[in-house]
C-alpha cells in the first residue's frame, strides 16, 4: 500500500538556485542594525555592531582550537546599572580597558570569553 517510505532527510536546492542576492548580504560584514532605531540612548550602535559580530564569528567559526561553543550571551548595557543583576567571582579583564571597537580586542574576547557558561556585560557607551 504505501510503499514511499518517510525520511527526515532531504536535499537541499542547488546553490545556482539560490538567490545571488541574499548570497551577498550573507555575506556583508557591514549591515545596518533592523532595530538601531530603538536603541537607548545610552548604547551605540557601533558598539552593538562590533557584538554582532562577535557572536557572528562564534556562532559560524567556533572557539580557538576548533572547540565549538555551547552557547553565549552577551549584553550590552549600562555596567552600573547591570551591577545589581549578578556577580562573578572571576573576571579576566576586570584590570584592563578594552574596546570592542577594537579588533584586537574582539579577538582577545573571543579566545577567552566563551568557554564558560554565563554571559559577558559590554559597556553600551
Amino acid at each position: 500500500m504505501n510503499r514511499r517510505r518517510m525520511s527526515d532527510w532531504f536535499h537541499p536546492p542547488d546553490v545556482e538556485a539560490w538567490d545571488q542576492e541574499a548570497i551577498e548580504a550573507a555575506v556583508e560584514e557591514a549591515a545596518d542594525l533592523p532595530f538601531e532605531a530603538e536603541l537607548p540612548r545610552h548604547i551605540q550602535s557601533a558598539v552593538v555592531k562590533a557584538c554582532v559580530r562577535l557572536a557572528r564569528q562564534v556562532a559560524c567559526h567556533g572557539l580557538p582550537e576548533k572547540q565549538p561553543h555551547h552557547g553565549f550571551t552577551i549584553i550590552v548595557g549600562d555596567p552600573a546599572q547591570l551591577s545589581s543583576c549578578g556577580h562573578s567571582d572571576f573576571n579576566p579583564f576586570s584590570s584592563y580597558d578594552l574596546s570592542v571597537l577594537d579588533r584586537k580586542t574582539c579577538d582577545t574576547i573571543w579566545r577567552n570569553a566563551f568557554h564558560s557558561d554565563g554571559a559577558i556585560v559590554i559597556d553600551g557607551c
